[in-house]
């Protein structure tokens, strides 16, 4: 062993990996949870809308019944005097023009 001619060198080859954070399969995994939250919070306030528009509609459906029959009974009670007050006149009328 004494002789350089003899002697190998022996190499070891150091590979050093990142850490898994630096690791491209990481960075899209973070990617796209990032994505999927933004994702939800949009869908979470679009249904907080859609369910404030439906209240709206609902609220606004009933006040238009509301005034729907509330019309409906004036022109009914309306249309119930008009009746009263023909039938009135045609009594007072009718002695008047036998007379």
């Amino acid at each position: 062993m004494n002789n350089p001619e003899q002697i190998t060198e022996a190499s070891l080859e150091i590979v050093e990996k990142p850490h898994f954070y630096r690791t491209g399969w990481f960075v899209g995994c973070c990617v796209l949870l990032l994505a999927a939250g933004v994702f939800g919070a949009y869908q979470f306030r679009l249904g907080q809308l859609r369910a404030r528009f439906r209240a709206v509609l609902e609220e606004r459906n009933r006040l238009a019944r509301e005034m729907h029959d509330t019309l409906i009974q004036g022109c009914t009670s309306v249309s119930a005097l008009l009746e009263a007050h023909s039938s009135l006149g045609t009594r007072k009328q009718m002695p008047s023009m036998t007379c």
